[in-house]
């Protein structure tokens, strides 16, 4: 008789947070995440007190936008960064973004400029995922550092025309103040609505009232009557576009239209690789459009994705290799066997036309 593999120590943990009265966790172990999240929530208290005497900085000029969450991990910022740069472009705003370069060699370096032509000798590893992907989706200059004032006061230097900084995973930083704040809710809404590390808040849940807008991204039905969520709201919304064969994502006439993708990618061996907060939303996409596929899950901004996919390539074949476009850039600098054979999903992202409206032109904007 086969038996269940004993989940490990992450996934207890996640069950943890997001599934309330989980008895994965003994009682001793539940005690030290009360304990450690009382000192983080003191530290965090201490931190707001000296902010208070050390308020951020404006940036004179430029209308900065920050987009965040209060959830560990991802709920669409990137997305959702996308969509505002999207929006900006319509009206012809010139614009850049700054993003921290979390995990990357960037985040413990000096404030530094990326722009779209230097992407083919800048590495995802150099300035992060999200940064290089920002970069290449909006044909934008982006400025990677964790000191977000640094990096807007040198976005404006290089760009001075810049009217609007998009400030990515912006809302707990105390360098740069922000005019406006944008504050994600997806499908895990607050989890057990505990802060790190008995639950997966950054900020208590009182906080939410800080910021000006919250944005639904597949948020629990309800979730505003729970929480002491801002009263504007916008609704992102995000479609299936296409697949990028990595070994042509220069070439956008070569794409593969979501369908007809799928249409090839049936009665075929797939290994769908993900390396995101919320791996299992996107091999259910897939399952839901009837596709077999074997699963290869790591965390966010895992730094050897591509190790780890070319070893599971190893020990079986597969015809195909499906993945996010997040973690697709981390192959774009690295040629190997699956090239031939690896497709990156691309999602298109927009908030609701009435949102960007008041966003754009209300009191705010004047």
């Amino acid at each position: 008789m086969a038996h269940a593999t004993r989940p490990s120590f992450t996934e207890r943990l996640t069950d943890f947070w997001f599934n309330r009265g989980s008895p994965n966790l003994g009682l001793f172990l539940r005690a030290g995440l009360y304990f450690g999240e009382a000192v983080y929530r003191l530290l965090l208290t201490l931190r707001q007190t000296w902010a208070r005497f050390n308020p951020p900085r404006q940036a004179p000029g430029c209308r900065v936008l920050a987009v965040g969450n209060l959830v560990v991990g991802g709920a669409g910022k990137t997305p959702c960064t996308l969509a505002l740069a999207a929006a900006l472009n319509a009206r012809y705003i010139p614009f850049g973004i700054i993003a921290r370069g979390y995990r990357s060699k960037a985040e413990q370096q000096a404030a530094r400029l990326v722009t779209p032509t230097e992407l083919t000798s800048v590495t995802p590893a150099d300035i992060g995922d999200e940064a290089w992907l920002l970069c290449w989706r909006t044909q934008q200059p982006v400025v990677v550092g964790k000191d977000r004032f640094a990096a807007i006061s040198l976005l404006r230097e290089a760009y001075p025309e810049t009217q609007v900084a998009i400030l990515d995973d912006g809302l707990q930083q105390r360098s740069l103040a922000w005019n406006d704040s944008l504050v994600l809710i997806d499908q895990r809404a607050l989890g057990n609505e505990h802060c790190i590390p008995a639950g997966p808040l950054r900020e208590p849940r009182h906080r939410l009232r800080r910021f000006d807008h919250w944005i639904d991204n597949a948020a629990p039905r309800g979730v505003a009557d729970q929480l002491p969520l801002p009263a504007s709201q916008g609704r992102l919304a995000q479609t299936n576009a296409c697949w990028v064969p990595i070994d042509r994502w220069q070439h956008p006439a070569q794409w593969i239209h979501f369908e007809k993708g799928l249409q090839q990618a049936r009665r075929r061996s797939i290994l769908a690789v993900a390396g995101i907060a919320t791996p299992e939303q996107f091999f259910q996409t897939l399952r839901q459009h009837a596709l077999n596929i074997d699963t290869l899950a790591l965390p966010d901004h895992a730094t050897d994705l591509v190790a780890q996919t070319l070893r599971q390539c190893e020990e079986k074949h597969y015809d195909l290799i499906l993945m996010t476009e997040k973690d697709a850039v981390k192959f774009f600098h690295v040629r190997s066997p699956i090239h031939n054979h690896a497709w990156a999903l691309r999602r298109e992202a927009s908030l609701d036309p009435d949102f960007i409206k008041r966003l754009f032109d209300g009191p705010k904007t004047a």
